[in-house]
């Protein structure tokens, strides 16, 4: 396909037959065709789109939809997001053994489907988010000694689960999130020593837990939401200097820990909303020079904090929604030109902070609705 922008067409049950055989004819070598209640404007559909030219949503559910693509042997890439897509249906797609990458995101697929999926060996990245895959599936899927990208965010995987991943030494993306890995869990992929992106939000991880992740020296991106980690925990995560994202939402970190975080400099992005930070922590955290991205929201930031944040002139959006911030901090803030989003929802700016703000001509989005919570 030679299509420079994404194009998405809607496609009836009858259209889809006529569909099928001229991808078949035409030997396409990607598909994505999303569920019907698959919502075009969501936020992360563009990230996971990313790359494909021509997507195609189907107006109803077929039930016959992976038994239809059994002619498709072209195929070196596959969506298929939402459509109801069983373990029985999963036998069919392992006959499309030209697969590298394979997105069944937000299906009904069990043990049973990833024993079926183990056979695609040329894949390389595989996403069975949002699925009911356990312990035994992760074992057969262990089998998929290729891969380097694997999303399993939100399925019923435990420890057992993550020992038999340990074994997929390729990888360089894997997101569990979700799943009750705990600490147990985290040793066991601690020996994935070629990862450089890692999802382990709201996996019972704990300050233990984090401990085993600092043997992760490669990671750039960490996402440990919701893990109820605190400052013991981030002092050894402070030891993953190539960390460019992290995102700590939801956990216990108080200033003691924001403290530790001070010599990630290389971060660009950082994440710690609803961790009991106030002024002393800001501080800390004003050292991070290369911040583009922070989310300090539902803290206790203040105007005083405020003032600190002040610092961060490579920031470009800032959410500080539910900080106590008033027109004193509001003022601190207007220094922040490079700012295009700004989140101050669930304070009290007022008119009078306000009209500091006026000065971010840069700005495109400022949101002053109530705060809300990650994951």
């Amino acid at each position: 396909m030679t299509e420079s922008r994404k194009i998405m067409q809607r496609v009836s049950a009858d259209e889809l037959d006529k569909l099928l055989s001229q991808i078949r004819s035409e030997e396409y070598s990607e598909l994505v065709l999303l569920a019907p209640d698959v919502r075009m404007s969501s936020v992360n559909l563009p990230i996971f789109l990313q790359g494909y030219s021509r997507v195609f949503q189907l107006t109803e559910f077929v039930e016959d939809l992976c038994e239809k693509l059994l002619p498709l042997t072209s195929l070196t890439s596959l969506v298929l997001w939402k459509n109801q897509i069983r373990d029985a249906d999963a036998k069919h797609l392992a006959a499309l053994s030209n697969l590298t990458s394979l997105n069944l995101r937000g299906n009904q697929i069990g043990d049973a489907g990833a024993k079926h999926l183990a056979a695609l060996s040329n894949l390389t990245s595989l996403d069975l988010g949002y699925n009911k895959i356990g312990d035994a599936g992760a074992k057969h899927l262990a089998a998929l000694s290729n891969l380097t990208s694997l999303d399993l965010g939100y399925n019923k995987i435990g420890e057992a689960g993550a020992k038999h991943l340990a074994a997929l030494s390729n990888l360089t993306l894997l997101d569990l999130g979700g799943n009750q890995i705990r600490e147990a869990g985290a040793k066991h992929l601690a020996v994935l020593s070629n990862l450089t992106s890692l999802a382990l939000w709201n996996s019972q991880l704990g300050d233990t837990g984090a401990k085993h992740l600092a043997a992760f020296s490669n990671l750039n991106s960490l996402d440990l939401a919701g893990n109820q980690i605190g400052e013991a925990g981030a002092k050894q995560l402070a030891a993953l200097s190539n960390l460019t994202s992290l995102d700590l939402g939801v956990n216990k970190i108080g200033d003691a820990g924001a403290k530790h975080f001070a010599t990630l400099s290389n971060l660009t992005s950082l994440n710690l909303r609803s961790n009991q930070i106030e002024e002393t922590g800001a501080k800390q955290l004003a050292a991070l020079s290369n911040l583009t991205s922070l989310d300090l929201g539902v803290n206790k930031i203040g105007d005083a904090g405020a003032k600190h944040l002040a610092a961060f002139s490579n920031l470009t959006s800032l959410d500080l929604a539910g900080n106590q911030i008033g027109e004193a901090g509001a003022k601190h803030l207007a220094a922040l030109s490079n700012l295009t989003s700004l989140v101050l929802g669930g304070n009290q700016i007022r008119d009078v902070g306000a009209k500091h703000l006026t000065i971010l001509s840069n700005l495109t989005s400022l949101n002053r609705k109530p705060p809300t919570l990650p994951h």
